[in-house]
């Protein structure tokens, strides 16, 4: 008789939008899946979440929906690509690990081979701590650069962060300018919002426009102008 393939479950982890729709669940996809494959596990779900790695357990709907399925009893395996998805801080690493310990499942970091539920051996214990705590400053230290960079790039151009203004994004300055162009022949902010939602324009959040956003919009640009 075959014996069956032991049964993982996959996380994967992105801190910000811009790597959801990078290539940040894709590497991970491929480092889990290669895993699986080479250890021949299988895998019968995976759980993808964008959370900061700071976040405790109860900030986390996917990974808390990836403890409940450990919790029917017949997975063998959690696999993550390294051990900063899982977190970025210590105190919120461990306490995942232990959730997941308690729960008798191996947690393997796939990119180095690493059990970090492991608490047999002192060494690897040593190792996951080490890396967790390496993530942890690594993210302090990003932090203080990126808020060195954002204060160098406000002194020179007096603005940084912050969501875009319409107008700033690919294609909007047409839309702009069209609003000016209606307004300065009479239209009011009702009739501009009516001709572009019937030239099937929409606003920056993909809405119908509706005219006190087209007079914000026109009172701001025509006020830097």
């Amino acid at each position: 008789m075959t014996r069956s393939k032991p049964k993982a479950v996959c996380y994967h982890r992105v801190s910000s939008i811009g790597q959801e729709s990078g290539d940040g669940f894709e590497r991970q996809r491929e480092s889990t899946r290669a895993y699986a494959e080479r250890e021949g596990l299988r895998i019968v779900a995976t759980y993808e979440e964008c959370y900061t790695g700071t976040s405790d357990l109860e900030d986390r709907m996917h990974f808390s929906k990836l403890v409940e399925r450990v919790q029917r009893g017949d997975i063998d395996f959690v696999l993550i690509e390294s051990s900063d998805r899982l977190a970025r801080k210590l105190v919120v690493s461990e306490k995942l690990l232990g959730v997941l310990s308690e729960e008798n499942v191996s947690v393997i970091a796939c990119s180095m081979g690493i059990d970090l539920t492991d608490d047999d051996d002192p060494g690897r214990v040593l190792i996951r701590q080490v890396l967790a705590a390496m993530a942890e400053w690594d993210k302090s230290n990003l932090v203080q650069r990126l808020a060195k960079a954002r204060h160098r790039i406000k002194q020179t151009t007096g603005k940084c962060e912050g969501r875009k203004l319409y107008g700033e994004g690919k294609g909007e300055n047409v839309v702009v300018q069209r609003m000016l162009q209606l307004r300065d022949s009479g239209a009011s902010y009702l009739k501009i919002a009516d001709v572009l939602n019937s030239s099937g324009s929409r606003n920056s959040e993909g809405n119908h426009w509706k005219a006190p956003t087209v007079g914000k919009i026109l009172r701001r640009v025509q006020a830097n102008t």
